[in-house]
C-alpha cells in the first residue's frame, strides 16, 4: 500500500490524476516503449550488430544452432554438441598437455572429444526453454530468423515496462508507478539485450512478472492463481535455474499465513506445486527418454561454477587456472563442482575474499562484457547512448527508497527476495553485465519511491532527513562511480573482430564478386571508420607497435583496407587504391610481429585478397 504519511498534497493530487487517466497513461507508455524499440531495431539491423549471432565464439551462435536443430525436427536436442570455443579449447589443451596417454589425443578433434566426454552425456548444456522458444519463432517466421526473435523480445520488453509500473504502483502509489515505468523506458542496458539472441531480456521479464504475479496471488488468493503462479515459476526455472531459489522463498511466503495449521498450509500449496511440476514435465520426460536423471541440471552450470570459484579465478570473468582437472573429476555435475571448488581453497576465508571482489565488480559502474559489449552497441545504435539510465544510476536512489520503505514497515519481501536471488547468482558465479541488467527493473520501484520520498521531505522543509538521504545516496554513488582500470568499459578487440568476421568481410567480398561497388565501399568504409585508434595509426604509417589482441585484429583490418582498395581501383581511382593498398600492407606487417602474450591463444587470420 502507498505510504500516505510520506506524501504531501501535491503528490496526492498527482496520484489521483494518474488513477483517473490510467488507461491513457498506459497507452502512452506502450507507444513510447514501441517507438524506442523500433528505432533500436532499425539501427541494429542496418549494420553488423544484427549479424553477431553468426560469431562462432558466442552463446548467440550456440542458441541459434540449437534452435535451428530443434526447428528442423530434433525435439529432444539429441544432436546438439557441447560448445567448444576458445576458452574451452584452452582448457582442453591444458589437460592434454599433462595427460599424454588420454584417448582424446587420437581423435580428429581432441578438444571436441574431450568436452564430449566431460559434458556430452545427453544433458542440456544450458537451460532449454530459450532455444525452444527461438525454435518456435524460427518455425513461425522462417524468413525472418533472428529478427523474429528480436521482435518477440522487444514486445516482451514492453510488458516488462508495464510490470515494473504495476509493482511500483502497488507498493508506493501511482506517481511512483509512472516514475518507475519511465525509468524502465530509459534503461538502455536493459533495452540493449532485447536486440541480442540471448535470454537476458526474457530473464528480466521473468523476474518482474514473477514478483507481480506473486503479489497478486498473495493479495487475492485462489487456487487457480496459485496454479498459474506455479506454471510461471516452473517456466522461469527452465529459462534460468537460479529462479528455483526464489521459488523456495515464494513457497515459504505462500505457506506463512497458514503456519499455525500445517494441514491447511499443505493444501494451499498443492495448486502451486502442481503448476510448477506441470511446467517441469517436458524436461522430466525428455531426460527420462534420454536415460538421464529426471531433473538433470544443465551441464554447463558445474563448469561455470568451477571457473568462477577456483583459486585464482578472475572475479569479473572467471577463467580460473587449472580448471581442467576439476572438470574431468566432476563431469559438470553442479553439486560435485561446488564441493570441488570450495575444497580447493586452503582457507575458506580466502574464497569469501573472492566473493567480496565479485561484489566490488557488481557494485561498479562499468558493464562487464561477455558475449556482448555495451560500448560497441552504443557506437552503432545511438539510441542506446541517449538512454543512459543503468545500474549505477538507479542503485543510489533505490537504497534511499528501500530505507524509507523499511521505516514505514513494508512487510512484503517478495521483491527483495527476487533481488537477492539475482545478487546471489552473480556472487556465486560472475557479475557480468548481462547478469546485472535484470536487476535494474527490480530496483526501479524503490528508486522511484526514493526520489518521491526525498522530494516530499524537501517540500515539507524536513532538510535533516533529506540531507541524510542525500548523504547515503552520495556515499553509494561515490563507491559505484570510483575510477575503473584503463580500457574498462571500452570496445574490445574481440568485439571488433566479430563485426569484421560476420559482417564486413563476407558481405564486402560478396559485393565485389557481384560488382556492387557502392555497397562494398560503404561496408569497408564503415569498418575503417570504426577501427581502433591503434589500428588507424598503423594504417597511416605513424606507429608499428601493436600489443595483445590488436595484433591478430590488424590482419582482419588489413582485409578491410585491401577490399576498399580493390573497390577504388575498380572505380578508376588508382591513386586512392594505391594508398589503401600500402595501409593494408602495413597492417599485415604489424600482424606478423611476434607477441608471446597472444601467440599461444590465437592464430593470425588469413588475409583474403579475392
Amino acid at each position: 500500500m502507498p505510504f500516505a504519511d510520506a506524501r504531501m498534497a501535491p503528490l496526492d493530487r498527482m496520484d489521483a490524476a494518474l488513477r483517473r487517466r490510467r488507461t491513457a497513461v498506459t497507452w502512452l507508455l506502450i507507444l513510447a516503449a514501441l517507438l524506442l524499440r523500433a528505432v533500436l531495431y532499425l539501427q541494429v539491423t542496418s549494420g553488423p550488430l544484427g549479424a553477431l549471432h553468426r560469431w562462432e565464439q558466442s552463446d548467440m551462435h550456440h542458441f541459434d544452432a540449437w534452435a535451428r536443430a530443434v526447428a528442423a525436427g530434433d525435439l529432444a536436442s539429441a544432436t546438439i554438441p557441447v560448445p567448444v570455443n576458445l576458452p574451452q579449447e584452452q582448457v582442453a589443451r591444458d589437460y592434454l598437455a599433462t595427460h599424454a596417454t588420454d584417448p582424446a589425443h587420437g581423435a580428429p578433434d581432441p578438444a571436441r572429444a574431450l568436452w564430449d566426454r566431460w559434458l556430452g552425456d545427453g544433458r542440456f548444456y544450458q537451460e532449454p526453454l530459450y532455444p525452444y522458444l527461438v525454435a518456435a519463432l524460427y518455425r513461425a517466421a522462417p524468413e525472418a530468423g533472428p529478427r523474429a526473435v528480436m521482435w518477440f523480445q522487444m514486445l516482451i520488453g514492453v510488458l516488462t515496462v508495464l510490470a515494473v509500473r504495476r509493482i511500483a504502483e502497488r507498493r508506493y502509489g501511482a506517481s511512483a508507478g509512472l516514475f518507475a515505468a519511465t525509468g524502465a523506458l530509459a534503461a538502455g542496458p536493459v533495452l540493449f539485450f532485447e536486440s541480442l539472441l540471448l535470454r537476458e531480456s526474457l530473464i528480466t521479464f521473468a523476474g518482474v512478472a514473477l514478483v507481480d504475479a506473486s503479489d497478486r496471488t498473495l493479495a487475492l488468493g485462489g487456487a487457480w492463481r496459485r496454479f498459474a503462479l506455479g506454471l510461471l515459476l516452473g517456466g522461469s526455472v527452465l529459462l534460468k535455474s537460479p529462479f528455483a531459489l526464489y521459488g523456495l522463498l515464494l513457497t515459504a511466503a505462500l505457506a506463512w499465513p497458514h503456519r499455525r495449521t500445517p494441514g491447511i498450509a499443505v493444501r494451499s500449496l498443492l495448486p502451486f506445486a502442481g503448476g510448477w511440476a506441470l511446467a517441469m514435465l517436458p524436461l522430466v520426460a525428455r531426460n527420462v527418454a534420454m536415460g538421464l536423471e529426471p531433473l538433470a541440471a544443465a551441464s554447463g552450470g558445474g563448469y561455470t561454477f568451477l571457473v568462477a570459484n577456483l583459486p585464482g579465478a578472475d572475479p569479473a570473468q572467471g577463467a580460473a587456472p587449472g580448471v581442467a582437472q576439476f572438470i574431468d573429476a566432476t563431469r559438470g555435475r553442479l553439486g560435485a563442482s561446488v564441493v570441488a571448488a570450495l575444497g580447493a581453497w586452503d582457507n575458506p576465508m580466502a574464497w569469501l575474499g573472492l566473493v567480496a571482489r565479485k561484489a566490488a565488480v557488481l557494485l561498479h559502474w562499468p558493464e562487464v562484457p561477455n558475449n556482448e559489449n555495451w560500448a560497441l552497441f552504443r557506437e552503432y545504435a545511438p539510441v542506446l547512448g541517449s538512454l543512459p539510465l543503468g545500474f549505477a544510476l538507479v542503485l543510489p536512489a533505490a537504497v534511499v527508497g528501500a530505507l524509507a520503505a523499511c521505516r514505514r514497515g513494508n512487510s512484503n519481501l517478495l521483491l527483495p527476495a527476487m533481488i537477492a536471488t539475482h545478487v546471489a547468482m552473480m556472487l556465486l558465479f560472475m557479475p557480468l553485465g548481462r547478469f546485472r541488467a535484470p536487476l535494474i527493473p527490480l530496483l526501479l520501484p524503490a528508486a522511484a519511491f526514493g526520489i518521491l520520498w526525498l522530494a516530499t521531505r524537501l517540500f515539507r522543509g524536513d532538510f535533516r532527513a533529506a540531507g541524510l538521504a542525500l548523504a547515503v545516496a552520495g556515499l553509494v554513488a561515490a563507491f559505484l562511480w570510483r575510477p575503473a582500470p584503463p580500457g574498462m568499459g571500452q570496445v574490445r578487440a574481440s568485439d571488433r573482430a566479430a563485426t569484421l568476421q560476420v559482417w564486413t568481410l563476407p558481405l564486402g567480398r560478396a559485393a565485389i564478386e557481384h560488382e556492387r561497388w557502392q555497397a562494398a565501399e560503404l561496408l569497408y568504409q564503415d569498418a575503417i571508420d570504426h577501427a581502433p585508434k591503434a589500428i588507424r595509426r598503423v594504417a597511416d604509417g605513424h606507429d608499428m607497435g601493436l600489443r595483445g589482441w590488436d595484433r591478430p585484429l590488424a590482419a582482419l583490418y588489413a582485409e578491410a583496407w585491401q577490399g576498399l582498395s580493390d573497390v577504388r581501383r575498380a572505380r578508376g581511382d588508382a591513386d586512392g587504391a594505391a594508398g589503401l593498398e600500402r595501409a593494408a600492407e602495413r597492417l599485415d606487417a604489424a600482424a606478423t610481429v611476434s607477441d608471446p602474450a597472444t601467440d599461444a591463444a590465437t592464430s593470425r587470420p588469413a588475409r583474403n585478397r579475392d
